[in-house]
């Protein structure tokens, strides 16, 4: 998914549905990496309120944390960034 994409972003924002971002943290974590930095914020909507809980553990295993969600209705996006280790 991500292999031509180059350089390193401040921002990167993704209204993408939870079985995409799914894929992209399995198969593409390397390359998620590979162009952020570590202070990028990375905003993801897209995703439905009874994903929360598969879509948190999800980028804890990755190496990333939840810095801030809105929800509309059943409607739910969430800002990460990479944990400080």
């Amino acid at each position: 998914m991500l292999s031509s994409v180059q350089g390193q972003f401040d921002i990167i924002c993704a209204n993408i549905l939870y079985d995409i971002l799914k894929l992209l943290f399995i198969n593409d974590a390397k390359s998620l990496k590979a162009i952020i930095k570590t202070t990028t914020t990375l905003i993801f909507s897209g995703l439905i309120l009874k994903q929360y809980d598969d879509f948190i553990q999800l980028i804890k295993a990755n190496g990333f944390e939840k810095i801030e969600e809105q929800n509309e209705g059943d409607w739910l996006s969430i800002a990460v960034k990479l944990k400080n280790l």
